[in-house]
């Protein structure tokens, strides 16, 4: 398919980027913060305390101007797009060539993208697509999320060809690694042995799934340099804000506690269910039936996960950890990947053969 991405379209797509990141929990409680939380903070010091005539005119010019600054921050996206995209033109991070004809093939198992002299492609498997549910829909690569292109909606003739693009796309991944997980299957030695078999639901998935990423905690995986500092930084800031007995300095503290180890927090609240939640509506058209058997390998040193459709491998020398959980194990991968089982049988050996695999 040929079309061109017009600079108001880009301009579009970055502003819903922006408006997706303002949802995110932690810009969502920076603004907050700044907005709600300090006007809060500013009443409770007029009233607990009896301050100057040029104090509380301060402290009310100050409060104002840091609420309207979040506010012009926080709703003034399409402004910010622009500016953004003036930053990529003038940083070279953005070609003119950009604004060319694009094409866009799918072939086999390979999808490519051309705009003047420009080209690039890779296995359909490896792309993601995302609907902004605006004006386009951005093709994005793996795990990297590094932008693929931007298909805007006027690339489309019709609102039904529009509305099958990402499926189209989907089925096009989904039929390619199923040829791939063929061969996986056909390669199961006869006498390879069922370690284990079981079946999903969605709710149950989240269940194991909650208690592998907290679980994850008892693994040298989650203590990382990068995670023993922000916890040590956080106990600090605490100790230090405790012990001024300041409650501005407590609050702040506490926020910024909070902010410096979100990502671990996630983990034990709510919302690491969202993550889990999405994971699973990716991986149910290779799974439709959530029936799982684990085949040991023992000649090619892996794990293979057949389903009724799709079956994956998994190396043990790619296994970095074996946790019990309730009801089952959970398997550390690399990539932060966790392959979870639900069944308590042959756990013991399981741990036995990842520990041997890393000698």
């Amino acid at each position: 398919m040929n079309y061109k991405v017009s600079e108001e379209e880009y301009i579009t797509v970055l502003e819903q980027q922006l408006k997706q990141k303002r949802k995110r929990p932690v810009p969502l409680f920076l603004f907050l913060f700044s907005t709600a939380g300090q006007t809060l903070f500013v009443i409770y010091l007029l009233l607990s305390s009896t301050p100057s005539a040029a104090g509380i005119a301060g402290l009310l010019v100050l409060s104002v101007s840091l609420t309207g600054l979040s506010l012009l921050n926080f709703f003034s996206t399409r402004p910010r797009a622009k500016k953004y995209l003036s930053m990529l033109r003038s940083k070279g991070r953005i070609s003119e060539e950009f604004w060319k004809l694009h094409t866009l093939k799918l072939e086999d198992e390979t999808i490519s993208i051309q705009f003047g002299s420009y080209s690039n492609s890779c296995e359909i498997t490896q792309i993601r697509v995302t609907d902004n549910k605006t004006n386009a829909y951005l093709l994005s690569l793996g795990k990297s999320q590094s932008v693929f292109d931007i298909v805007p909606y006027s690339a489309f003739g019709s609102e039904p060809q529009r509305a099958g693009f990402a499926e189209r796309l989907r089925q096009a991944a989904i039929q390619v690694s199923l040829r791939g997980s063929e061969a996986v299957r056909d390669s199961i030695p006869p006498d390879a042995r069922v370690l284990a078999e079981f079946s999903y639901d969605e709710d149950s998935y989240l269940k194991d799934q909650q208690s592998a990423f907290r679980r994850m905690f008892t693994t040298k995986l989650a203590w990382t340099p990068l995670t023993i500092l922000l916890l040590a930084a956080s106990c600090f800031l605490l100790a230090y804000a405790i012990s001024s007995g300041r409650v501005l300095s407590i609050l702040t503290a506490v926020a910024a506690a909070v902010l410096l180890n979100f990502h671990y927090i996630r983990i034990f609240s709510p919302l690491i269910g969202r993550r889990i939640r999405r994971d699973a509506r990716e991986l149910r058209p290779y799974f439709p039936d959530g029936k799982i058997k684990i085949y040991l390998d023992k000649a090619k040193g892996q794990m293979v996960a057949v389903g009724s459709v799709y079956c994956i491998s998994f190396p043990l020398s790619d296994m970095k950890a074996v946790r019990r959980i309730p009801g089952g194990a959970a398997i550390y991968l690399n990539q932060n990947l966790i392959l979870t089982i639900s069944s308590m049988e042959n756990i013991s050996e399981i741990q036995s053969l990842v520990q041997n695999a890393k000698g």
